[in-house]
């Protein structure tokens, strides 16, 4: 608070999540300290419900607690739902009643899962193979006889730093690269095992879904799209923005 304190304009980056299985919210603070932009992480609060009165009242709670005054909030973070961004009701145009200099902006990591998400659809080899290692996950973690046998086969071929199929995340995008990254490191694994789940005898479906992602995951076409979905991830989580910066000499020339 001390620091924040200092700046001593701040924002505000507000996020809804159920987790652990309750209402909450997360609340982090933005501000600039020697120059340098920060954010720190406030804290989760529970709410009964989510609607743009509730979160606003949440938010002026929090700041009133930590003693930070609302006349110097300069900014408003949240994603592109109603309750967030809604002119009328929405946490922003509330916020925005009782403090006008606090402007709003989308969440650009929010947006940028929204584009990459509609672009994916667009690429059918990709998107049969985020459902692919979606059905792999549901398959692997619906049992622990299952599981137990996808670590006896990583055993079998002495591979010790086999990874379990991951689970995709269901809203952003971008950190399904670990679910990815997960099944090309065991991918040798991976076609044994549902050999062996296809030829198990359960009271659900899961042998007849193992034998149908048994021939997907024999096709070298699925190989080929979790690589190169693989590469343009690692990519874009790696490489930072770059500005071409123009140095000049003593004679005026660059």
């Amino acid at each position: 608070m001390k620091d924040i304190k200092k700046s001593p304009y701040f924002a505000v980056i507000v996020d809804e999540t159920d987790c652990s299985k309750k209402e909450q919210v997360s609340i982090c603070v933005r501000y600039v300290n020697d120059l340098q932009p920060v954010e720190d992480f406030i804290g989760l609060y529970e709410t009964a419900n989510t609607t743009g009165e509730v979160l606003s009242s949440i938010i002026q709670d929090a700041l009133l607690r930590l003693c930070l005054p609302l006349e110097h909030l300069r900014g408003q973070c949240y994603d592109g739902a109603a309750n967030m961004a809604g002119d009328h009701k929405g946490v922003q145009s509330r916020i925005l009643a009782v403090q006008s200099k606090a402007l709003y902006v989308h969440c650009f990591a929010h947006s940028l899962n929204l584009s990459v998400q509609e672009s994916i659809r667009s690429v059918p080899i990709f998107r049969d193979a985020l459902q692919l290692l979606n059905d792999l996950a549901t398959v692997t973690h619906g049992s622990s006889k299952r599981v137990q046998a996808f670590r006896d086969v990583a055993n079998g071929v002495e591979m010790w730093n086999a990874k379990l199929p991951k689970p995709l995340c269901p809203t952003r995008w971008t950190v399904r690269f670990v679910a990815i990254d997960a099944a090309l490191n065991s991918y040798s694994i991976l076609v044994p095992f549902l050999s062996e789940v296809a030829g198990m005898s359960t009271v659900d479906d899961s042998s007849k879904k193992a034998q149908g992602l048994l021939v997907q995951f024999e096709n070298g076409q699925t190989y080929m799209a979790l690589y190169m979905m693989h590469r343009s991830i690692r990519c874009s989580r790696y490489v930072k923005p770059c500005f071409a910066v123009r140095r000049w000499n003593c004679r005026g020339r660059p």
